[in-house]
């Protein structure tokens, strides 16, 4: 396995992750209150930002591009660690579960294609 499909698959696998904690980090956004709150609206805004860059590089990008948008990923989910730090944080357990649960379906879920084709009707929704 080269680098290329390495970083594409460690991209899936951030984007899969980043959908579990997109819910939960929508609920922080708008029942928490404080710093809980800002990081979860950043999180939405970033994990929206990257979904968008990334499935306009599906559309029409380069390979460097697609590399650097899989990786981009890691921004939402630094953000997310960011929104469970304040100790009045809500659900600061659901998070370590919700990551688990998408570390424990990704291969099956790979196996039904579903992070690709999840990606590739936002692809078709938004830039066809």
């Amino acid at each position: 396995m080269d680098w290329i499909a390495i970083i594409a698959v460690v991209g899936l696998l951030l984007f899969w992750i980043c959908l579990f904690l997109l819910p939960l980090e929508i609920l922080r956004a708008a029942l928490d209150a404080g710093p809980a709150r800002t990081w979860s609206i950043v999180f939405v805004v970033a994990f929206a930002g990257v979904l968008l860059g990334f499935t306009r590089t599906m559309a029409s990008g380069s390979l460097g591009e697609a590399l650097v948008w899989s990786l981009a990923w890691f921004v939402p989910l630094a953000i997310a660690v960011m929104a469970r730090k304040p100790p009045s944080t809500r659900w600061r357990k659901l998070d370590i579960y919700l990551v688990t649960g998408a570390l424990a379906t990704f291969l099956p879920a790979n196996f039904l294609l579903l992070p690709t084709a999840i990606l590739l009707a936002v692809r078709l929704l938004i830039w066809s």
